[in-house]
């Protein structure tokens, strides 16, 4: 099959000094995160990216099946240093980077959200998942594995599970876009915003304006619990506050929002 992109004309196009310094691109892989996993373990540059055009074990959440499909959509894995300073703030940066990205190619009048903590999703239905797999490695040094799944020309229609729940790019405009400029408006909001962070500059604030769920009575999976509540803020550190039935107030790190009203 013969694709709209390759590991040169990604390399060639990116206007970018350390997002993308160095890319891997692949046909078919079990996962992408596996494979910048192995990279970082055998000292990858800060800034490298996998990209591949077909996922078979493709992961989310939970170590959920991020469905794949070949040649259509964007799956990349980043392999950064950060500070543990902003830590917490990485899955922050990626999800507003998603959202500016969209913002910058679908109309004006759309409407682009995150559902807590990091689903991006444009009139309800996702579009892109977010995954931060965070390690230490043998020499103390702080590794973070991002990976990001994009709807871009998946036709979600086709498939009745998902066809109420997801949407895509091409979905949103009516029409299929380049990859090229998906990626490249990508690699360069996440850039702009990680040297945000680096420089002493918060994220929380915007990634808290875009959310979706403050506000909401929601239900939320945490293990084999059941939380039922009302989505009043986030913290510093992007953990959920709910206030109870009971009036009592929790905060949440970690969890499935399964419903909102």
């Amino acid at each position: 099959m013969t694709y709209d992109i390759s590991q040169d004309s990604i390399s060639d196009s990116l206007n970018t000094k350390l997002i993308g310094n160095y890319v891997v691109y692949l046909d078919s892989v079990e996962s992408t995160m596996d494979i910048a996993a192995d990279l970082a373990i055998q000292g990858a540059a800060e800034g490298t990216i996998v990209i591949a055009e077909e996922q078979i074990k493709g992961r989310g959440r939970f170590d959920r099946t991020w469905m794949s499909p070949s040649g259509k959509n964007l799956y990349m894995s980043l392999i950064l240093y950060p500070d543990m300073r902003y830590l917490h703030q990485i899955s922050m940066m990626c999800a507003v980077s998603i959202v500016d990205t969209l913002s910058s190619i679908l109309a004006e009048e759309s409407s682009i959200s995150i559902k807590w903590p990091n689903d991006v999703r444009v009139s309800g239905k996702k579009i892109a998942g977010i995954l931060v797999e965070n390690r230490i490695l043998e020499s103390s040094e702080q590794i973070s594995i991002i990976g990001i799944g994009l709807n871009i020309n998946f036709d979600t229609t086709e498939i009745a599970e998902i066809s109420e729940i997801a949407t895509s790019i091409s979905g949103e405009l009516g029409y299929q876009i380049g990859r090229l400029e998906v990626i490249n408006s990508l690699c360069s909001n996440l850039e702009r915003l990680y040297f945000g962070i680096q420089s002493g500059e918060s994220i929380k604030v915007r990634w808290e304006n875009m959310l979706d769920t403050i506000g909401k009575r929601i239900k939320l999976s945490s293990g084999e619990d059941i939380i039922e509540g009302l989505a009043s803020s986030v913290d510093e550190e992007g953990n959920l506050l709910l206030i109870l039935k009971n009036g009592e107030s929790l905060s949440v790190n970690a969890g499935e929002v399964t419903s909102q009203m």
